[in-house]
């Protein structure tokens, strides 16, 4: 059996774009985000970042939420509820926001 990974970076970029009409430099920063928290194993999530979080994003985006907001509703939340390694990512979220 074949491990199921992500998109290669252009295509998960276009993916968020197609789904969500956001511009280009957004996409390409929430899937920036994405792969720097996926790259991170130190920090011990259970998930990681899927492309569908950062499509909740984009759109949160699109209703008018700023970025840093938008991404910790849609991607750092859904991925913790320890308030410690939430302010981890959000650090994370505010080096590419």
């Amino acid at each position: 059996m074949s491990r199921l990974d992500y998109p290669e970076e252009a295509v998960e970029v276009k993916i968020v774009c197609g789904e969500t009409q956001i511009d280009e430099s957004a996409s390409k920063r929430l899937v920036k985000l994405a792969k720097k928290i996926r790259q991170a194993d130190s920090l011990g999530l259970a998930e990681a970042p899927s492309t569908r979080l950062l499509v909740h994003a984009a759109r949160l985006m699109n209703a008018g939420l700023d970025p840093r907001t938008a991404c910790r509703v849609a991607v750092v939340e859904p991925l913790t509820d320890d308030p410690v390694l939430a302010k981890g990512l959000q650090d994370v979220v505010a080096l590419v926001f």
